[in-house]
């Protein structure tokens, strides 16, 4: 996402200065330097900038002093502090001075950089899934992981009324919107769809100007404005994608799955039958009773909006999975 925004830079370091200008320049920014805090608080003041990256000890002025300023004279810029010391009070610090997000100079990975300077921009970014309870599981998940930060982009449903009663419609929708992502749109949008027949039939079938990043596991399209990727697989959830019927609520536990409200609803769910082969003739069996070979045939709505958000937060580690997923393909993009 290539994104025209002033940013400052305040380092003393005169090496460091021009790194970050040189590396935020080339990616689509409008980029200012200070190589004090005095100076790049009167850059602050006489201009604004949308983000300014600085170094807690410098001449003059300090980091913290100059956080100070902007918080004390409502100077309407995001602050990210760079400190190869890290000493507790200085954190702590930091965070009394309003400043965003605190980095170590010895860490610091200027592509993660990026990805933070860009979270704190107005969200251009857009996670696009195929139902509406999708949108609300993601929406929890973010929550009860704990993630201190709002979601940095937008989460949305391409199809409102997709896989309420079990069904897979939002996976056409799906792909059908991000193949026609124009070259020239003004945010980025990446895909999310299940791991079922239709969810990957739709994924495969994306646009020819989509590219398989294997690295990612993941398509990213031409124009770098859209990206797109199945459901990871969860350890413990393997049979799940080996019957093709992965999706995001087969995330939680068993129990989890089985719970019902107070008035009896939950999810209801349908068995596939199993077919064997006898002399090349398929003969049906019973239906199975394994967990994977069933789909979801109602209850989506009251399971994400009822049940999901009493479950603890230990049923949630698996979605670390698809926001690490996601940032890594924001990530990817933003650095094309």
């Amino acid at each position: 996402m290539k994104t025209l925004c002033k940013i400052l830079i305040v380092d003393d370091e005169l090496d460091i200065l021009n790194f970050y200008s040189s590396y935020f320049s080339k990616r689509g920014f409008l980029v200012k330097k200070a190589s004090n805090g005095k100076e790049g608080v009167e850059k602050l003041r006489q201009e604004r900038f949308e983000v300014a990256i600085v170094d807690i000890r410098m001449p003059e002025m300090s980091g913290i002093e100059l956080a100070q300023h902007v918080q004390v004279e409502g100077i309407d810029t995001r602050l990210i502090i760079l400190t190869g010391f890290g000493a507790p009070d200085e954190v702590t610090a930091t965070t009394k001075a309003g400043v965003h997000v605190v980095f170590y100079k010895d860490k610091v990975v200027p592509n993660e950089l990026l990805y933070e300077v860009n979270k704190l921009l107005p969200i251009k970014r857009y996670v696009f899934v195929e139902g509406k309870t999708d949108v609300a599981i993601l929406r929890t998940a973010w929550d009860k992981l704990n993630y201190k930060q709002p979601l940095p982009f937008i989460i949305k449903e391409i199809d409102p009324l997709a896989g309420l009663d079990g069904g897979a419609g939002g996976a056409k929708a799906l792909s059908d919107y991000l193949s026609s992502i124009p070259v020239d749109n003004s945010f980025v949008g990446i895909g999310m769809f299940d791991q079922d027949d239709e969810g990957i039939k739709r994924y495969n079938k994306l646009h020819a100007y989509f590219d398989d990043v294997a690295t990612l596991k993941a398509k990213v399209s031409k124009s770098d404005k859209a990206a797109a990727f199945l459901l990871p697989v969860p350890r413990g959830k393997e049979n799940y994608e080996k019957f093709r019927a992965l999706s995001i609520e087969f995330y939680f536990s068993e129990s989890a799955l089985l719970q019902r409200t107070s008035n009896g609803l939950g999810l209801n769910f349908r068995y596939h039958p199993e077919i064997t082969l006898l002399r090349g003739i398929e003969k049906l069996k019973q239906p199975s009773t394994a967990p994977e070979a069933r789909d979801i045939i109602s209850g989506k709505v009251v399971f994400a909006n009822e049940i999901v958000p009493k479950l603890s937060a230990t049923e949630f580690e698996p979605f670390r999975l698809v926001f690490e997923k996601i940032r890594d393909l924001f990530i990817y993009i933003e650095n094309s």
